[in-house]
């Protein structure tokens, strides 16, 4: 199993601010899914067999390396267990200090429209596969949407696919196929350049044994998801930028007080003054930059690349 250092997932839940997940069958009630255990029995003791394997049934193992998305027959939720406890992941998310916006889109609506402009700004995308029944029509439009309209090719991204169905790999396999020829896939996670995707299972999903970790209760999701995108990152500099980024967004409001619009008299009086007016633009710039790297200095955010880092 791959895992992030502790240090790496601390460091990415300081950066990570803003997720948002797409789920047409999102609750803000409780929907009782999370009482089942992972092998699909409910807490009365009595068994789900709805997402459980048919040793009969024509769902072959797939081959490694990439696929067609024909490799296999889709296994469709049932309605019950595609149902998203929103509430609890919205709150989860809000205690490890990160902003989670649901988004429930109608039948009817252009998701990819609906869904883009927010989450290019976002830091997570979590999407369901079942989009009003669509085994993933919407959520691969949504993903090229967003990776090929931002015009930011080189942007990290985490996208997460919280699915009821069992057969993680064969989504996995199809998202490879629509991001690029060149992807690779291990299991259920995708790395496409900069684009790294992870499939997820609802609870009470029976998955392939070896894919029993991937199957996320909605408590659970959050920290999952932070794991991640620290494993999607992970390493000595990405740390050390993490780092820096978060210290100058904590910083953000203290810089913009200190420069404020009552020093405009002055920054103006200077420009007058000089010979060459414009050369005011590059002192401020001068200023703000210094301001920057003090707050990276106080911050000691090279401390990412220590001895006891390496």
């Amino acid at each position: 199993m791959v895992t992030a250092t502790a240090d790496s997932t601390a460091i990415a839940a300081d950066f990570l601010q803003t997720v948002i997940l797409v789920d047409d069958q999102a609750r803000l009630e409780n929907t009782g899914i999370e009482a089942k255990d992972m092998s699909g029995a409910s807490a009365g003791g009595q068994t789900d067999s709805r997402h459980d394997f048919d040793p009969t049934a024509q769902d072959t193992e797939p081959e490694p390396g990439l696929l067609t998305p024909t490799v296999s027959d889709p296994v469709v939720p049932a309605e019950s267990d595609a149902d998203l406890d929103a509430k609890t992941v919205i709150d989860g998310f809000s205690r490890l200090g990160l902003v989670c916006s649901v988004i429930r889109p109608d039948v009817s609506d252009a998701v990819e429209q609906t869904v883009g402009p927010a989450a290019r700004r976002a830091d997570v995308l979590i999407l369901d596969w079942w989009l009003h029944g669509d085994d993933g029509d919407k959520t691969l439009g949504i993903i090229r949407h967003v990776i090929r309209n931002s015009g930011e090719r080189h942007r990290v991204r985490l996208i997460v696919v919280y699915t009821a169905e069992r057969n993680l790999n064969r989504i996995a396999q199809r998202i490879a196929v629509e991001l690029d020829a060149q992807s690779s896939v291990a299991e259920n996670r995708v790395v496409a350049g900069s684009v790294y995707v992870t499939v997820f299972a609802k609870p009470g999903t029976n998955v392939d044994s070896e894919l029993a970790a991937s199957v996320v209760g909605f408590a659970d999701l959050p920290a999952k998801v932070i794991d991640e995108f620290a494993i999607a990152v992970s390493g000595l500099l990405p740390n050390v930028v993490l780092r820096s980024f978060s210290s100058i967004r904590d910083n953000t409001h203290r810089i913009l007080n200190k420069f404020s619009n009552d020093l405009d008299p002055a920054y103006l009086g200077h420009r007058i003054l000089l010979p060459y007016p414009d050369d005011a633009q590059a002192h401020i710039a001068t200023l703000v930059a210094q301001e920057v790297s003090s707050v990276l200095d106080n911050a000691e955010v090279g401390n990412a690349a220590d001895h006891e880092a390496v």
